[in-house]
């Protein structure tokens, strides 16, 4: 997991490397948009674990038991235990398979996503299921993957657009990060001036970095193969999220220095950075959205209030890189909530739910 943080603070345009890039810098902003970070969703407790618990529900004794067994090598040079027993292998070959066996179309998605990147047909699968879905995760999937892979007319990736992404998922301004990325990259002004008005009438930014994650889990099997088989999968699946393509570099600069001068440019970048910081799915993007606003506004709250609420919210977070059972399936219902809900919300949730209650 070292690598793949490292690789998102390093990654050209990753909301890590914008958030790093943006400096204080002074400008004007309206009472409204200093409005302090406030989630006004509703709160559930996090649902009981649906993988199957053996031995009590602890998870220790039977890997332990099974971790007794003599591996054919060691783990050296791996992060996770167990990643090189021939058992786990064999465990994350058939996971795959099932994802790839699904009958729903994003779990299909999903396998071929995680699938080796060398394969040609790889993202030529994911093309034809996004052009026969209306399922905005599937679609942004398979967009993404094509943003960031090399030009290859027989991958189809040409038929893929953020316009429809944005059509099958109205009220999410990610899609016109990509139409505004697309439109500086053309030095269309017509074009940034429209996505900047979307993203800015959006309700939310929803990234969904962590949504393959749900189908993974729901084909998890229990025991030490199973279970560190699916593990391994959520670190592949983290790293492939980690190298997709991010839109912010090109919001980045286009909302800085002489162009801030329009009133009309600086209110629009002011109200996309407000956007992110307060109504983002993802932590990384709220603490780009919050640096960005800083840099706005010259209010260094906006950024220490997303940085705030990272911190708050991350001390509820399940270890992920838990070595017993247990501690595994913990993780991945964590992970499946985050699948569905994002991950500030299932954050928000397991806040709630430790706070004690007062009767």
């Amino acid at each position: 997991m070292l690598v793949t943080v490292t690789w998102l603070l390093r990654a050209p345009g990753s909301p890590a490397a914008v958030a790093a890039q943006v400096a204080v810098a002074a400008s004007a902003a309206s009472p409204a948009l200093r409005a302090p970070l406030v989630a006004t969703s509703a709160v559930v407790s996090p649902p009981a674990s649906r993988l199957p618990a053996s031995n009590g529900g602890t998870g220790r004794s039977d890997c332990s038991l099974q971790r007794s067994a003599p591996e054919s090598a060691p783990d050296q040079g791996s992060d996770m235990p167990g990643s090189r027993d021939p058992r786990v292998a064999e465990a994350a070959r058939r996971l795959r398979q099932r994802l790839l066996d699904s009958t729903d179309a994003y779990a299909r998605a999903v396998g071929l996503w995680l699938d080796d990147p060398d394969r040609d047909d790889r993202l030529a699968g994911l093309v034809e299921l996004a052009l026969h879905t209306s399922d905005p995760s599937l679609y942004a999937l398979a967009y993404r993957s094509c943003d960031k892979a090399a030009p290859n007319p027989a991958s189809g990736c040409g038929q893929l657009n953020a316009r429809r992404w944005a059509e099958l998922d109205p009220g999410n301004g990610m899609p016109w990060l990509f139409l505004f990325e697309a439109a500086h990259r053309n030095a269309d002004e017509s074009g940034q001036q429209e996505a900047l008005f979307h993203v800015g009438n959006a309700e939310r930014i929803d990234d969904r970095e962590r949504a393959p994650m749900g189908p993974i889990v729901d084909v998890t099997r229990d025991g030490r193969a199973g279970l560190m088989a699916s593990r391994q999968l959520f670190e592949e699946a983290v790293g492939q999220a980690a190298a997709q393509s991010w839109p912010l570099a090109a919001l980045n600069e286009a909302c800085r220095g002489d162009r801030l001068a329009d009133a009309n440019r600086a209110q629009a970048c002011l109200g996309v950075a407000a956007l992110m910081a307060k109504r983002s799915d993802s932590l990384m993007m709220t603490q780009a959205g919050g640096a960005m606003a800083t840099r706005f506004t010259g209010d260094p709250t906006w950024r220490e209030r997303s940085v705030a609420t990272a911190i708050a919210l991350r001390a509820n977070q399940p270890d992920l890189l838990s070595d017993d059972c247990g501690g595994v399936r913990r993780a991945l219902d964590y992970e499946r909530r985050v699948a569905a809900v994002g991950e500030v919300e299932a954050l928000r949730e397991r806040q709630q739910a430790a706070r004690p209650s007062h009767r």
